[in-house]
């Protein structure tokens, strides 16, 4: 089974502009995101799987290539993870 993405409860979302920030209260961390780095935070609060919030972007962006698109998804997800923004879990029930 896949991994299952989840956005950290404790995290503060505000969009400004064509982006967003995110803040971390517990550990005054603070990061802003482009607006498809927005676009994919978001996917990830309505499905906790990066290939629907791919499927969506491919849909949004049909000239984009999927290749790339996956790239870029990960490096994102990647970052979120390593700065405590989206936590991963196993599967949806440990979720």
């Amino acid at each position: 089974m896949g991994k299952i993405y989840r956005i950290n409860k404790r995290i503060v979302f505000r969009e400004e502009g064509q982006g967003a920030f995110l803040f971390d209260p517990v550990d005054g961390n603070l990061k802003y995101l482009n607006h498809s780095g927005k676009e994919i935070y978001q996917g990830l609060k309505r499905t906790p799987d990066t290939a629907s919030v791919i499927t969506f972007l491919q849909k949004t962006y049909p000239d984009a290539d999927r290749d790339r698109l996956e790239a870029d998804v990960m490096v994102f997800v990647d970052q979120m993870v390593e700065h405590n923004f989206i936590t991963i879990h196993s599967s949806p029930s440990d979720a």
